[in-house]
This record gives structure tokens, sequence and C-alpha cells, in this order.
């Protein structure tokens, strides 16, 4: 049995970038593609919202090349993402044999999407209440959705290359004093914008939690991000405080911080 001091770490990042729509998450997922060595960034865009992206390159704020885009309507349930994931399994079983993989990162933008997706491929394949012509969801709705997203990420997990997931923060409303028993109620904090259980065993995946925030000063938009917050975490020994990232490519800048605090990845 190894002692702590053999122990190599996992070389992959697996993280979720957190934020309000807008914040910059997926561009930043995106510059994974300026990792090094061959392979591309594919994007699973749940949400159809690829054109963040293509502004950033648009921009010059990223390179187009190496940067890969797959659509799942949530409408079409989950049969086109089974598709896709037999697909790359091919993929993983050549890197036992060429060392090879296709892609450098593969993210999944967004968590929200997804979990929309997998409930409505539910609704489609098991029985349920209707109210008019409006299917509403159930208890075995919320199961299907909950074991579809562990076994979603725990076959993501698998891939030899960096896994990034998107996810939309929302206001947390509670008692502003949990002491009293009567206390005024309003917003104690932020949550992902998924059913309260599920977000919180999603976050347990990630070893890496990065809040991203934007501010407009005067005519201009300053994008920022936060490695240790009440929702944000790292692996890296990142302290709290706000990062400027704006006109940055996230990757480069994130190796800075690590081989700073850490020695790299």
């Amino acid at each position: 049995m190894p002692d702590a001091d053999r122990y190599i770490g996992d070389q992959r990042i697996f993280a979720m970038h957190v934020g309000r729509s807008g914040d910059g998450k997926s561009v930043a997922a995106a510059s994974y593609n300026l990792a090094p060595g061959d392979g591309s960034v594919i994007d699973l865009d749940f949400d159809y919202r690829f054109g963040g992206i293509k502004a950033a390159i648009d921009q010059k704020m990223l390179t187009s090349k190496g940067i890969e885009f797959e659509q799942f309507n949530p409408r079409s349930g989950w049969d086109p993402v089974d598709k896709w994931l037999t697909q790359a399994e091919i993929y993983r079983m050549s890197y036992a044999i060429s060392g090879k993989f296709k892609y450098k990162a593969v993210i999944c933008d967004s968590l929200t999407s997804l979990c929309r997706l997998l409930v409505v491929g539910s609704h489609a394949l098991q029985g349920g209440r209707k109210l008019g012509n409006l299917r509403i969801s159930g208890p075995a709705d919320f199961n299907f959705e909950a074991n579809g997203t562990h076994q979603f990420f725990d076959f993501l997990r698998t891939f030899p290359c960096h896994v990034i997931c998107s996810a939309h923060i929302i206001d947390k409303y509670g008692k502003l004093n949990p002491n009293e028993e009567y206390s005024e109620k309003g917003v104690v904090g932020e949550k992902l914008s998924v059913r309260d259980n599920l977000g919180e065993n999603v976050l347990t995946y990630f070893d890496n939690v990065f809040r991203f925030s934007r501010e407009v000063k005067g005519n201009k938009t300053f994008y920022y991000v936060d490695f240790a917050t009440d929702v944000a975490k790292n692996s890296f020994g990142i302290p709290p405080g706000l990062h400027d990232i704006t006109g940055k490519p996230f990757y480069p800048y994130l190796q800075e911080l690590i081989a700073k605090y850490k020695g790299g990845v």
C-alpha cells in the first residue's frame, strides 16, 4: 500500500463555473482550448446560447481554433445526449490504445437546462398526471432527473480531459436571523438554479467551484472570478478575493494562479 507522499493528483480540472446569466461562465470554459496538447473543447450546449462564446471569438477574446459545439433541445429528451455519449465512449476506448483523446475539455452548458432535459425525457417515458394538455412533474420524474444527472457526470468523469459544468446562481431566501423563531425573511445567500437537494449533491461532485460575476462601471463591463466564497471552493489553495479577468482568457490566468499557490496543473 503506497504512502501519501507517493500520491500523484489528477492532472485534469473537474470544475463548476457558477454565476448569474451573462457573467462569463461559458466564455471562461471555452478558453480551455488554450490548454497544451492536441484536441478541442466541446461545448454541450443545452441552453442554446453558444452565441456568447461566438461573440467572444468575434471580439478576439478567444480563438475559434479548437472550439466545437453540439446543441441539445430539451424537448428532444435524453436519446440525442445518449447518442453523443456513446460516440464519446468510443473515443475514450481508443485512448487506451493511442494515448490520444479527441477533447481537451468537455463543457456541460448548463446544469439547469440539462436537468430540464432530463425531466422532459422522463415525461416522455413515464405515465403521469396531466392538467389539460400540460404534463405535471411528480416524484418519479424527479428521481429520473437526479439519477440521470448523477450518471451523466459519473460518465464524464471517466474522460481523460478537463470537465467543466456551467450553472446559474439565484438568490436563496430564508430567515434573516436564524436564532429568532419569527425572524423576517429575505435573501440569505445563493444557490444553484435547480432543486435544492439536487443542487447540494451536484456541488459535491466537483473539487473546484469558481464564482463568476460582472459589474458595469461607466460605459465598460468588468468581469470577475472568486475562488473561495460561500458557494465557491478550490483545491489549489487560492485564497478568497475577486480577480479581475476582464479581457483575459481564463484558462491561462487560472494556470498562473495554480502555479503560484500549488505548483501547476
